[in-house]
């Protein structure tokens, strides 16, 4: 079974995700991302690389994914 993303977040960093970040990883997974973040300084946007990372290992072998390949 594929581990949800606080598991994977807390298997990375040992603490809980922000509650911000678990909705944008299951937004991520599902429907795939906003078109802006716009979140104050310190607020744990660095952890959209986690996200973009896990939903894509989320999403491995399925045809359709809504998640891009690429991140920059």
């Amino acid at each position: 079974m594929f581990p949800d993303f606080s598991t994977f977040f807390r298997a990375l960093w040992g603490r809980e995700p922000f509650p911000w970040q678990v909705m944008l990883a299951d937004r991520a997974a599902t429907v795939g991302w906003p078109d802006a973040i716009a979140l104050p300084t310190a607020s744990g946007k660095t952890a959209c690389l986690d996200i973009a990372v896990w939903a894509l290992a989320k999403q491995a072998g399925e045809a359709s994914r809504p998640t891009p390949r690429r991140i920059w």
